[in-house]
């Protein structure tokens, strides 16, 4: 009588490339697919939006009146590769005044940053179009008369792209700080840090 060995049951076989279902999740392929799209339809919006139009504001680099500071300009300009259309700007307050006087203030957030609520338009410079390297110029005293000798200030421009049918805003902040030889300089500061003690 010969002795026959018992066959080994054969193992579990991976699933082919064109399954349905992923083995993790047992979500549809179909499902990713679809869920792909949607965020490549979404995204890329989102991304030329955010990249290509690039609005820049520059302060003055000379050094200011302590007594008068906002006696300068701003530069505003299209740095992007995208045209801009409708650039208006407005001047957003978080403090200015004098020392000794009230002065102007906007509310603060739980970290001690303004909101910068509280805006003077800069009536003659709105609604520009600014081509590929174009820029125009503000100036935030024509709107504010009075000896300023501390401030802490948002340039806030608005724009519009011609695909597209709302407007952005960005804010761009500024303090005044004095140099190391008490010259008074405008510094770009982050919108979402505190500014250093006056």
């Amino acid at each position: 009588m010969s002795y026959k060995p018992k066959k080994r049951p054969k193992p579990p076989q991976p699933k082919p490339m064109g399954s349905k279902t992923t083995e993790r999740s047992g979500i549809p392929r179909r499902v990713w697919e679809l869920l792909l799209a949607i965020a490549t339809l979404v995204g890329l919006p989102a991304f030329v939006l955010t990249v290509l139009p690039r609005v820049s504001v520059s302060a003055p680099s000379a050094p200011l009146d302590p007594n008068n500071i906002l006696s300068v300009s701003f530069d505003i300009s299209n740095s992007g590769y995208i045209p801009l259309d409708d650039v208006s700007a407005k001047l957003g307050a978080g403090h200015i005044g004098a020392p000794g006087e009230p002065g102007i203030h906007s509310r603060l957030k739980p970290n001690g940053v303004p909101y910068f609520d509280v805006y003077f338009p800069i009536i003659q410079n709105q609604h520009h179009h600014l081509g590929l390297d174009e820029r125009f110029t503000i100036n935030p005293e024509s709107q504010l008369g009075g000896y300023i000798r501390n401030a802490d200030i948002a340039v806030i421009v608005s724009y519009q792209l011609w695909f597209v049918p709302w407007h952005t805003e960005k804010p761009f902040r500024f303090i005044a700080q004095p140099d190391g030889q008490g010259k008074v300089y405008w510094r770009s500061w982050p919108v979402d840090e505190p500014a250093p003690e006056r």
